[in-house]
């Protein structure tokens, strides 16, 4: 696992803040932080501690998805919000990772059909250039008038490359797939794929400036412990938790190289497969 462009960095991954307010999808989040990052000091953040000054020692920033369909993100993240976040990746290093809808907002353009079959098309952050469409509408929009969040549960499977026979299952709750466009088809980073999807990526990094994003369509931070449902028609925490801990090491294991390029004790089985 290569990440591209990555150059060394003298600081390491100490502080990490998950933005929580109402609204955002926070349920697992700290656990699953925590899991991934063992060492780190998680901070929950709330959105007026967007600055420079309330982000002067946050070493990555955690942006959840949505508790509903409805973004709060284009509110949360005012102009200068942006503007903070942004100039902090790029100039400081911080890393971005955000979570389902956050990594809608993250793209150029966005689509999104909602539970009433309503079409919606928007613009987001630009951040990353390309689409982030629904994965799974063609299963979850099938029916009109669907208004069950269990409705939206779905089983995804995940390869960590196009060509590898290595699969995992992930949590998907109308959570995006992504088209990258012009040069960050290449900029950015796939390490994990939907294997229903033609493989179409679920979930990258892209270096931006002296920082990076990884953005993840997926919710591994769900677990049985953690989510609204403990079982539903179309998805078992339990019956899939080692995978799940699985995908959250694939995903420190990437950010930890960002952080640590010459000093990470690669887990053989990773690389094994894929």
């Amino acid at each position: 696992m290569i990440l591209k462009n990555i150059s060394p960095q003298s600081r390491t991954l100490k502080k990490i803040g998950i933005l929580t307010e109402p609204g955002l999808s926070c349920n697992g989040m700290p656990e699953a932080v925590k899991i991934m990052f063992p060492r780190a000091d998680i901070q929950i953040l709330k959105s007026q501690f967007l600055t420079m000054w309330g982000l002067q020692n946050i070493d990555m920033l955690v942006l959840p998805g949505n508790a509903d369909e409805k973004s709060n993100y284009p509110t949360l993240l005012t102009k200068s919000r942006r503007a903070h976040i942004k100039q902090k990746i790029e100039m400081d290093g911080m890393a971005l990772m955000t979570f389902c809808a956050a990594s809608y907002y993250l793209m150029d353009d966005i689509s999104y059909t909602t539970r009433e079959n309503e079409e919606k098309i928007a613009r987001g952050l630009g951040w990353v250039k390309g689409h982030a469409f629904q994965a799974f509408a063609h299963i979850t929009r099938t029916k009109s008038g669907l208004n069950e969040l269990e409705d939206d549960y779905i089983e995804a499977t995940l390869k960590p490359r196009k060509n590898s026979n290595h699969k995992l299952k992930c949590l998907n709750v109308n959570g995006p797939a992504f088209e990258l466009t012009g040069q960050d088809k290449s900029l950015c980073d796939v390490f994990l794929h939907y294997a229903d999807l033609q493989n179409s990526p679920a979930a990258f990094s892209k270096k931006m400036g002296k920082g990076l994003i990884v953005a993840l369509g997926i919710h591994p931070e769900l677990s049985a412990q953690t989510s609204t449902y403990t079982q539903t028609r179309t998805w078992n925490f339990e019956a899939h938790e080692k995978d799940r801990l699985e995908i959250l090491e694939r995903i420190a294991h990437h950010v930890k190289i960002y952080f640590r390029p010459h000093q990470i004790v690669f887990n053989p089985s990773l690389e094994m497969t894929g």
